[in-house]
């Protein structure tokens, strides 16, 4: 990913593949007769471990950030100012999909609206992230994870 402007410094994130690219992927793996992925987050998982960057320098896989450390050197006030931050840089793909909840009740409502329209996400997601008002290096974000989906099959 090449970046707009300089930047030094450390930004927290998720590393996500979008669906229609997993399954292209996927239809790629069965021409050449190898094991699909069965979902993409364990595919992401071993992307990383086995540090697959070719898969990223090729933009099959894309990084949204939540947070970044020491921002107090940037002339920002609030997280809607951070992120506008990040859409400088480049980054933003899953930006839009960021609000923000001015109660504790509202972050409920929402995280539970977006664990009902998983499905229709442009990506697959096992969470959300969290994050507090106040935006200092020691307030980090929360991550909180959605149960496993079940699903039933039977053996014939």
């Amino acid at each position: 990913m090449n970046l707009s402007t300089n930047f030094s410094g450390r930004i927290r994130g998720e590393l996500y593949v979008r669906n229609e690219t997993f399954d292209r992927i996927n239809a790629e793996r069965k021409k050449l007769g190898q094991k699909l992925y069965v979902d993409p987050l364990p595919f992401l998982v071993s992307t990383i471990k086995q540090r697959s960057c070719g898969l990223l320098a090729r933009g099959e896989l894309e990084f949204t950030p939540y947070h970044l450390e020491s921002p107090d050197a940037l002339d920002v006030s609030s997280q809607e100012d951070l992120y506008d931050y990040f859409c400088d840089l480049g980054f933003g793909a899953a930006l839009p999909l960021v609000i923000t909840c001015n109660s504790a009740q509202s972050v409920v409502s929402y995280v539970t609206q977006a664990q009902a329209r998983r499905s229709e996400f442009p990506f697959s997601i096992d969470g959300m992230v969290i994050r507090v008002p106040k935006r200092t290096a020691s307030v980090r974000p929360i991550a909180y994870k959605y149960d496993q989906e079940i699903l039933k099959s039977s053996v014939q």
